[in-house]
């Protein structure tokens, strides 16, 4: 199937401060697109106000948004503060189901603040999960691959069951995740991030093997290092590299579509990881759970790592058949 991603272009502000001993994490749910609730019809539409065929979802809206932060939580091990502003817009114009957008930098070129918008054209077709720390709506195939001698995960997805809740809809914990983790810097705009997989060539095509991000041993106390591709001129892993090694990351390109979930990988939290100043394995948690923690307005996050996305990134839509 075909999957039509566009770039948004996000604004680079002043550099802020990171705390010096806790990250907080704050779901900001004050824009005014959504401060009035978050509502959801039948074919699973998202919109600002509430009218006939829609019920207000804002509690499992923030659930979903919960686990989705959590996953990140329990995956990796630095400080700094990170706030996330929430948005429903018609995304039309982009082709998307999703975009995030860096809105400023730390001081060490981190993320400070990012937004994440939400799709309400009636294209989009969401599944919002009242059980999001369980996988029981799709039929999970872990990929594993040969990576610096060692087994290593390389992709969490799965197919939603036939005639199940999720079958056709996109599932907003991967959609999240994903641009989450573009946000923290798996985004071509982020300094630290071309820092490891040198600027882009325009005369490169799209999956070559050009921009590698090698993971050093003493980062993952593997025998030898290994890279992940990706893509020229993006933030994400290319699906046709490395023999489609990677093609089951939630960051790949081409990667989900409707009915799938997709949770981070552990190269991706490798990437994260070195993206933002990890140096062993301590840093990090390898297949973490997604596990229960407070309302997402606000809390300590004692693991997220950040980093800073320029050139928003985007979430992909399946095209019409």
């Amino acid at each position: 199937m075909n999957i039509r991603m566009k770039p948004l272009l996000a604004a680079m502000v002043l550099a802020t401060t990171a705390p010096a001993f806790a990250v907080t994490l704050t779901a900001n749910y004050g824009d005014a697109s959504i401060s009035g609730g978050v509502f959801q019809n039948a074919a699973g539409q998202f919109a600002s106000t509430g009218g006939a065929g829609f019920s207000d979802v804002t509690g499992l809206f923030k659930l979903n948004a919960n686990a989705a932060f959590s996953y990140f939580q329990n995956a990796i091990h630095i400080n700094w503060s990170h706030d996330v502003t929430f948005q429903l817009e018609d995304l039309t114009p982009f082709g998307a189901d999703g975009i995030s957008q860096v809105l400023s930098l730390d001081a060490n070129n981190r993320t400070a603040t990012s937004r994440i918008a939400l799709d309400t054209s009636a294209i989009s077709h969401f599944y919002l999960d009242p059980t999001p720390a369980s996988n029981s709506e799709w039929t999970m195939l872990p990929k594993t691959s040969t990576l610096g001698g060692a087994t290593v995960n390389v992709g969490r997805k799965g197919g939603a069951v036939s005639g199940g809740p999720a079958d056709g809809r996109t599932d907003i914990v991967t959609l999240m995740i994903h641009e989450i983790a573009h946000s923290l810097g798996v985004a071509d705009g982020s300094p630290r991030f071309v820092a490891l997989v040198g600027a882009d060539s325009p005369n490169a095509p799209g999956d070559t093997n050009a921009r590698l991000m090698t993971m050093p041993t003493a980062l993952t106390g593997y025998a030898a290092t290994y890279v992940l591709p990706f893509r020229a001129a993006s933030g994400h892993v290319s699906s046709a590299a490395a023999g489609g090694t990677f093609l089951e990351a939630v960051t790949s390109e081409p990667g989900f579509g409707e009915g799938d979930r997709a949770l981070l990988s552990d190269v991706e939290i490798h990437a994260l990881c070195l993206i933002n100043g990890c140096t062993s394995p301590s840093d990090f948690t390898l297949n973490p759970s997604i596990s229960a923690v407070p309302e997402p307005e606000s809390w300590l996050l004692m693991a997220l790592g950040g980093a800073v996305l320029i050139p928003a990134l985007r979430k992909r839509r399946l095209a019409a058949a």
